[in-house]
């Protein structure tokens, strides 16, 4: 009955692949995988980069005006925890604090997939842009690697940019 509840309300919120719009337990956004990023600034996204996320956990906070996002960000090899809040603005892009700016636009959600745009202004106020993608497994078939790889294009972000982030998610699930 828990699985139908969650599968419900996922559909509800996810239904036009737009900014999520509905109130969602913890229990329903629990235990992402990062599976692939792109960025037109590779730097940032690279093994120990400030934007190499390696995501837990979404929730969303009084319909999803608020969106906190925990994550991993691997210094020296470490893995540090984050916990970050983003709100929603007139536009339905959630502005969150960390490494600078970052204007977040959920682009995609589903019960086992969840595509985010991010416009990162750091704070020496340089622009990055960035495709993360988050899953319930570890890879994409191929039909949602073809989307990737449009969404990709249309953000001008270069295909030779993603990356997989499977092999290198050794911080604590």
């Amino acid at each position: 009955m828990k699985a139908l509840l969650l599968a419900l309300i996922i559909g509800v919120v996810c239904a036009d692949n737009g900014p999520l719009t509905a109130v969602i337990s913890s229990q329903v956004l629990e235990q992402w995988n990062s599976i692939a990023i792109a960025s037109d600034d590779e730097e940032k996204i690279s093994e120990g980069g400030p934007l190499r996320i390696y995501i837990r956990h979404f929730e969303c906070i009084d319909n999803c005006e608020e969106i906190t996002f925990t994550f991993y960000v691997k210094s020296n090899g470490e893995c540090q925890k984050h916990i970050v809040a983003g709100k929603r603005n007139e536009s339905g892009i959630h502005i969150a604090e960390y490494a600078g700016k970052n204007s977040i636009e959920i682009l995609q959600c589903s019960k086992d997939l969840v595509k985010v745009y991010n416009v990162n202004v750091d704070e020496e106020g340089k622009t990055t842009h960035q495709i993360f993608i988050a899953g319930k497994g570890h890879t994409l078939s191929k039909e949602q690697e073809k989307d990737l790889e449009k969404v990709i294009e249309e953000k001008h972000i270069r295909k030779e940019s993603v990356q997989y982030l499977h092999e290198s998610d050794t911080c604590p699930r």
